[in-house]
């Protein structure tokens, strides 16, 4: 079986602006993945992470603070 774990997702809203051909994209995919816009950004971009195929390291041009 597997466990429920909390999404510990902290999220905040931002202020961006982002193209409408990219608004669209996201408003697509979401609808087709049955999940909210914002569900489906979070896991996109958590996904590039973890994409073996990348050209470059994402974590050489992220800087936490």
């Amino acid at each position: 079986m597997r466990y429920l774990e909390p999404k510990g997702l902290n999220a905040k809203k931002v202020n961006w602006e982002i193209s409408e051909q990219s608004r669209e994209i996201v408003k697509q995919y979401a609808e087709y993945a049955e999940r909210t816009e914002s569900e489906t950004v979070d896991l996109f971009l958590s996904n590039i992470l973890t994409d073996k195929n990348k050209e470059f390291d994402l974590n050489d041009i992220i800087y936490f603070k």
